[in-house]
């Protein structure tokens, strides 16, 4: 409000006014409960503004004698304010790592789809509108797990809306998922695999510039520490800190003698809660790159495994100290790809840095470890391993489907006939053989 000369008061309950620097009339309104409710009126004409306040004050006392909400914002108001709801429950420790997936579907998508919109004008039209944008920024119809995210930030967008009172439950649209069907996600075989790690050597330390020969330095064994553990990459594996880490020595239980064996564990925070994971350490997988990021160091790198694994320290930093950006990683890892034809797998699709925490799940699979101590291992449930790696329950069991198998068993039972067989004559034979024997000997014992 500015000074008396330019506030003019209109009933009761309304009254016109400038801020100050501007000519256009704005109004404040009061509710029922009291409460003002200000806006422009758009125009610095004073007739005209009064006209426009009066017929809002006039749809205000209507909404509210009718049980309806009186007052609604734009939908990138309230989005905005959504995006400070999940910044402030990360903060306070309540917040879920999703939070940063909303906030970026929020910014990218949702706004720039939906913004122009009243939050209680968000209409099946408005939801076919931001299906086209969606597809058109992405170039492709999104997968359902992705439009999953996308519902959920917009249902979280909604929820803010209903809890200031600007919508209705009611006026909340339903949200439907479109997407395409779970495909098995891009992984990288045995034959890529060794290229990848192979390659990565020849890539590290390559790059123009410093900070970008030190990331890939940093990406050579970040990689390969995510193939043979698991890790999502992002948050759960770059808030790894040295003293997260444990070797011990485990009881092989399936061992006849009880051997005891080294294991390698890392603490890990994933998306649900915190899990302790063991790593594929066969031939030093994971001790050798964190043997080198070690190394990198000169505070860290005489320090024994007793004496490492109590460091407070990230372990994913660059050599200068600073922690890589997700983002950054996941587009080095895409020119190393480009660079040595990796980018797309045999289906065509493309790879990315997760496709290793796949690599690692497809490969535990076809070595035989179960699905649910799989689901513990990788910090998901089996539903969802089932979804993206069913296919691997046929492709390996290729042999039982093409009938492979009972050929070979057909073959294996013609084989033990054939060999009792053999066995039969070969008993027979030496039964003759024990007869000729004695006849020989009684003849010999006769001439003599």
């Amino acid at each position: 409000m500015t000074d008396d000369l330019s506030q003019r008061q209109i009933n009761d309950g309304l009254y016109l006014y400038k801020r100050a620097r501007s000519t256009r009339w704005q109004a404040r309104i009061k509710r029922t409960d009291n409460e003002w409710f200000a806006m422009s009126c758009g125009t610095a004409d004073f007739e005209a503004a009064k006209k426009v306040a009066i017929e809002r004050q006039r749809q205000l006392l209507d909404a509210q004698s009718n049980g309806l909400v009186d007052v609604s914002r734009r939908f990138s108001d309230v989005a905005r304010l959504t995006i400070k709801h999940l910044d402030a429950e990360v903060t306070a420790g309540v917040g879920k790592s999703v939070n940063r997936d909303y906030k970026q579907v929020i910014n990218r998508y949702l706004i720039p789809a939906l913004g122009k919109y009243q939050i209680n004008h968000i209409d099946h039209k408005a939801l076919i509108e931001l299906d086209a944008f969606r597809n058109k920024l992405l170039n492709r119809q999104p997968n359902r797990s992705t439009l999953n995210t996308h519902n959920a930030a917009l249902r979280r967008v909604f929820k803010t809306a209903v809890d200031r009172g600007f919508i209705l439950p009611l006026q909340v649209p339903q949200l439907v998922n479109r997407g395409r069907p779970p495909r098995a996600r891009p992984y990288f075989d045995q034959d890529d695999y060794r290229r990848v790690s192979r390659n990565l050597r020849e890539f590290a330390g390559t790059g123009h510039k410093k900070v970008a020969r030190y990331l890939r330095d940093l990406l050579w064994d970040y990689a390969l520490i995510l193939a043979n553990t698991g890790m999502r990459t992002g948050e759960e594996a770059l808030n790894l800190k040295w003293n997260q880490i444990k070797r011990t020595k485990e009881i092989d239980q399936k061992s006849v003698k009880r051997e005891k064996i080294d294991v390698l564990k890392f603490s890990v925070t994933g998306k649900k809660r915190p899990r302790t994971l063991i790593c594929r350490d066969v031939d030093g997988s994971v001790t050798t790159p964190l043997n080198r990021i070690q190394s990198r160091f000169p505070d860290l790198a005489n320090l024994k495994d007793d004496q490492l694994f109590k460091v407070d320290e990230y372990v994913f930093r660059t050599v200068d100290g600073k922690r890589p950006r997700h983002e950054r990683l996941v587009k080095a890892f895409k020119a190393f790809l480009k660079k040595y034809d990796l980018l797309t797998d045999k289906e065509g699709q493309e790879r990315t840095l997760y496709s290793l925490r796949h690599t690692y799940a497809t490969t535990q699979l076809r070595n035989g470890v179960t699905w649910d101590d799989l689901a513990i291992q990788m910090g998901t449930s089996r539903i969802m391993l089932e979804r993206h790696y069913s296919k691997f329950k046929v492709e390996d069991r290729a042999a039982d489907f093409s009938g492979l198998n009972e050929k070979r068993k057909k073959n294996a039972a013609k084989e033990k006939t054939e060999l009792q067989k053999a066995n039969a004559m070969i008993k027979s034979l030496e039964k003759t053989i024990r007869e000729l024997t004695k006849t020989i000997q009684a003849l010999t014992k006769e001439k003599v």
